[in-house]
């Protein structure tokens, strides 16, 4: 692990608020036995109202974002479908219902909302337009020169918080989604000696789609997959709903 002292520049404006911004998870309903989803990073630049305001502290899971402000990020609307449709299928409540049906309900009713045991996290903390991007703002705001330099001096604590969190509250199951965070994944869920138990293989267009499962005794199940936005069609997204339910996930 490289310093944080090694990687940054002095005098980052708000590189006070980075253990908070560090606490922050994600958003939903991250009960014990509950499902959780972990994408790469929010896709959105964060204001300076928004850096001050996680600053002050907040939970490690807030609220949902509404679902107009979502459709202004990139892929929102289409992972927010997917998840719908995986966590409805796993439902006690809509688990019965057909695949467009339940989706449709879920979405409106119970994504993400108390009493659901559905959450979305990120696995690093800050928003970004795009996972290589590094915007200027942020290099004078929080003192790191390159993404790299980024990832290398935040990873630690948050990888320690989301262990910690996970401890105390463990999910039945994760899905971690997004190619470019493989190597992260298995990183932060200490998987790296460790080869998949089972998977699933589909595809769309001319893009192959690859879920891998790995089941640890005593340890939650994690789920890794290379996209949930496009190109994950409904028909994929219902065989890992089907395989995390013969597993015995199940939620609210």
């Amino acid at each position: 692990m490289t310093e944080i002292s090694q990687v940054m520049a002095p005098h980052g404006r708000y590189e006070h608020a980075l253990p908070a911004i560090s606490r922050l998870l994600g958003w939903g309903n991250a009960i014990p036995d509950g499902l959780w989803f972990i994408g790469l990073e929010e896709h959105s630049f964060w204001s300076e109202k928004y850096i001050e305001q996680v600053a002050k502290g907040c939970a490690p899971f807030g609220p949902p974002a509404s679902e107009e402000k979502e459709k202004d990020v990139r892929g929102g609307a289409q992972i927010r479908a997917r998840t719908a449709q995986i966590a409805s299928r796993l439902s006690k409540e809509f688990g019965h219902l057909d695949a467009g049906t339940r989706t449709e309900l879920y979405l409106k009713n119970r994504l993400w909302q108390p009493g659901s045991g559905v959450c979305q996290a990120n696995l690093f903390p800050l928003g970004k337009p795009d996972w290589g991007a590094w915007p200027d703002a942020y290099r004078s705001w929080f003192g790191f020169e390159t993404v790299e330099a980024y990832r290398d001096g935040v990873h630690e604590a948050r990888f320690k918080n989301f262990r910690s969190y996970m401890r105390e509250s463990p999910p039945r199951a994760t899905i971690c989604f997004g190619k470019a965070g493989r190597s992260w994944f298995k990183m932060l869920f200490e998987l790296e000696n460790t080869n998949a138990t089972s998977r699933i293989e589909g595809r769309s267009g001319r893009v192959d789609l690859v879920a891998e499962f790995y089941c640890r005794e005593g340890a939650p199940l994690v789920v890794m997959t290379e996209f949930l936005g496009r190109p994950m069609t409904i028909a994929f997204a219902e065989e890992i709903a089907s395989k995390l339910s013969d597993l015995g996930v199940q939620v609210p």
